[in-house]
């Protein structure tokens, strides 16, 4: 157990600009930044970025569009711990120096109880490579495609 261990992070959300003579309609963002020890954090730098534009189209009022970027920083002695261990194994170091994910998004609410979402997702770096439990090589790069659906009682 790791003793001192800590992380310090800020938020801002906030309402750019609305739409002229509507209440809710308009584009917003959100971000946070994430910092921590390096010898205590797998990762030790996290940034998230979201613009989100409520009533995109004139006549759907209620739908939203989102685009997001995640990143997360492999810690520096997580990187050496892998350089180290493929130097005394022999295999090749898959640590990576970061996770990256980008991710666009349109919510489609088809009555006022029931939505849909379609979701696209790029994922640089899955894991940042680290090895799974499982042994399935790393990935370098994904693409997730997905939908979500809300149906409110």
């Amino acid at each position: 157990r790791y003793h001192g261990n800590y992380a310090f992070y800020g938020i801002i959300s906030q309402r750019l600009w609305r739409i002229p003579e509507t209440k809710e309609r308009g584009l917003s963002i959100f971000g946070l930044v994430m910092g921590g020890p390096d010898g205590r954090n797998r990762e030790n730098v996290y940034l998230e970025g979201v613009l989100r534009w409520k009533g995109v189209i004139a006549s759907r009022s209620k739908d939203v569009f989102g685009l997001a970027v995640a990143h997360a920083r492999t810690s520096n002695a997580l990187r050496r711990l892998g350089a180290e261990t493929a130097m005394h194994t022999g295999t090749s170091n898959n640590v990576r120096p970061h996770e990256t994910v980008i991710e666009v998004t349109y919510l489609y609410q088809i009555t006022p109880w029931w939505s849909v979402q379609p979701d696209l997702q790029g994922v640089f770096n899955p894991g940042a490579a680290l090895s799974s439990t499982l042994h399935i090589p790393p990935l370098q790069h994904s693409l997730t495609i997905g939908t979500r659906t809300k149906i409110d009682f």
